[in-house]
């Protein structure tokens, strides 16, 4: 089983050089917690959260018309939209992530895989299983 079949392809993104403030209201507008910063060819760069908007821009006091390049977790972690969902498991909890970008052969964004999609995931393919086993055993 690969990841292309889980992960979220709507994904809401930024450039680099826009600011904090419009990172901010995109989330807010979009309802989301994070934002994928992408250059002009849809390239992953990097990922801002609404964590590091709070950590990096507003608690130290500094202007939300810094650029998103500033306050960005740079050198995200991909992975390829054909990995396996076992090396995505892994990637995910030796690195600690929540969520990790998912991108094609050529390295361009194809969406984001979130933890919380692939647990929901993995948990209905074992209550299948679980189902298809129980009707076996009681035939």
């Amino acid at each position: 089983m690969t990841i292309e079949d889980l992960i979220e392809r709507d994904v809401q993104t930024i450039r680099p050089d826009e600011t904090c403030t419009k990172a901010a209201a995109h989330m807010r507008d979009a309802n989301v917690g994070s934002l994928i910063v992408t250059t002009v060819d849809d390239r992953p760069i990097g990922i801002v959260t609404d964590r590091d908007l709070v950590v990096r821009v507003l608690a130290p006091g500094h202007d939300g018309a810094r650029p998103v390049r500033e306050a960005m977790t740079r050198e995200p972690i991909f992975l390829r939209e054909r990995a396996p969902v076992r090396e995505v498991i892994e990637t995910m909890r030796d690195q600690r992530l929540r969520r990790v970008i998912v991108v094609d052969e050529e390295g361009r964004l194809c969406g984001v895989l979130c933890l919380d999609d692939l647990v929901m995931q993995l948990g209905d393919t074992l209550a299948g299983l679980a189902q298809a086993l129980r009707s076996e055993l009681s035939r």
